[in-house]
């Protein structure tokens, strides 16, 4: 008998948090057809209760449920509803301080799908992409934190920049995602840390010339938003160094300055000091340290060749 009552209970609990479900995508205004019915039968059967659930996993676990009920041919019909459901769901959360903290953009170990980016204007730009790889972003990978809170930063820098075209911005994303996989491969753990064989190696990843910057951007952006600067980093950047702009020959193009061609770890280590007291601390022009540094550089290359 209470086996029996325990059973009706759960049942009854059961409709009732699938009625909340079904009241919760209703009350997004979704025009109503087979598509939604499906839907709904699908997370009530995983017992999926609450949008804030559905994700990119889940997804593709409906993609393979529909695949087995209807034809292939209307099954992206099907998926469009399901983006528009978690859609829908975000932007009305986004308007909620509880909303905002859920759906903040930052780093997190999970799977990324670029249509449920958080702020409606910029996802809308993803709609008409039929290249799902480049919508996908797998920080659940089993490699370095470091790294991938690097490709992140440089994904979440091209995602913001709205006067980037469409097409343009394809390319970066592509450029990105192959670094991010050549680095994994590489068991690379920081970009900032890249070794020339590295960098050469990596750079063979590319099929087109024009997409390796990329590597010099991610490599740029992990220097950047570093809270302390990195002076182990194999390259710096000057603007990340705060220089007083009486020091900077304005009409030179130098940007960074380049301690990689040091392959002896610990000349490379006592060049970096040096420098690291030449701009820190002796308050000289930068070009005039510069010039040092590449005769200092170059003389330490050529005694490496003995």
């Amino acid at each position: 008998m209470q086996q029996a009552e325990h059973i009706t209970e759960s049942e009854v609990d059961i409709e009732k948090k699938k009625q909340e479900l079904y009241s919760e995508i209703d009350a997004l205004g979704i025009k109503s057809d087979s598509r939604i019915n499906k839907l709904k039968k699908f997370l009530a059967d995983r017992k999926i209760w609450h949008l804030e659930e559905m994700d990119y996993p889940l997804r593709n676990s409906y993609e393979q449920y529909l695949r087995g009920q209807i034809r292939s041919q209307i099954v992206s019909f099907y998926l469009k509803i399901y983006d528009t459901v978690k859609q829908q769901h975000i932007y009305q959360q986004m308007q909620t301080l509880n909303g905002k903290r859920i759906y903040e953009w930052k780093y997190q170990n999970k799977i990324y799908f670029l249509k449920y980016y958080p702020e409606k204007e910029i996802a809308e730009t993803f709609e008409t992409s039929y290249k799902t790889n480049l919508l996908v972003w797998d920080f659940t990978q089993n490699c370095s934190e470091v790294l991938k809170k690097q490709i992140f930063y440089t994904l979440s820098r091209i995602i913001a920049n709205t006067s980037m075209s469409k097409a343009y911005r394809n390319v970066r994303l592509k450029s990105l995602k192959l670094l991010y996989d050549s680095c994994v491969q590489l068991n690379i753990t920081d970009i900032g840390l890249l070794e020339m064989e590295q960098v050469e190696t990596i750079l063979k990843n590319f099929p087109e010339t024009s997409q390796r910057s990329i590597l010099g951007e991610c490599r740029r952006d992990a220097f950047m938003q570093q809270e302390q600067i990195q002076w182990e980093a194999n390259v710096w950047y000057l603007e990340r160094l705060h220089l007083g702009k009486h020091r900077i020959d304005e009409s030179k193009s130098l940007i960074s300055i380049s301690f990689m061609e040091v392959k002896e770890i610990q000349n490379r280590e006592i060049l970096q000091a040096y420098m690291k007291y030449e701009l820190g601390i002796t308050g000289q022009a930068v070009s005039t340290i510069v010039r040092r540094f590449v005769c200092i550089r170059n003389f330490i290359i050529i005694l490496q060749s003995f």
